[in-house]
């Protein structure tokens, strides 16, 4: 997939500077989740305390 800082700053709604991060993370092979992370582009998962499951959407695998 290409990736172009104007189809990045589209897609998270983010300035070039960060679009460009984001770019420049996956072209170092960090996976998409960690990339977004890195480049501020999405916050971490928050947890409960008390548990070790993150508020996130199911994958559909069993724990």
């Amino acid at each position: 997939m290409i990736r172009t800082v104007a189809n990045v700053m589209q897609r998270y709604g983010c300035d070039a500077e960060r679009a460009q991060r984001y770019i420049d993370l996956r072209d170092e092979g960090y996976s998409q989740h960690q990339a977004l992370l890195m480049a501020g582009l999405a916050d971490p998962p928050e947890f409960d305390v008390g548990t070790r499951a993150a508020h996130s959407e199911p994958t559909g695998r069993q724990a």
